[in-house]
């Protein structure tokens, strides 16, 4: 990052004791109404839980942040939740 000139990279210390890539994880999209169906290779960082071989099957919904969670009660009930909110980079 540094070498294409970007105007603000850190370096943070970071304790990783013991890491093990466990087996590839498959991210599978179903039902797209413009593509179909589609992997993606995932992986999942720390202490993350699998879904298990059958996975989940929803609809997905977009909150910008936890804020939003009591307006749209709802809708939200049998769905996966994507929080698609800005990161705050001082935490």
């Amino acid at each position: 990052m540094m070498k294409y000139d970007f105007d603000t990279v850190y370096l943070q210390p970071v304790m990783v004791p013991n890491w093990k890539r466990g087996p590839v994880e498959i991210l599978k999209i179903t039902n797209s109404k413009k593509h179909g169906v589609i992997d993606f290779n995932a992986l999942a960082l720390g202490n993350s839980l699998g879904t298990g071989p059958k996975g989940v099957i929803a609809e997905i919904i977009e909150l910008k942040g936890l804020d939003e969670i009591e307006e749209d009660k709802d809708e939200i009930t049998g769905k996966i939740v994507f929080f698609n909110g800005p990161m705050d980079p001082t935490l």
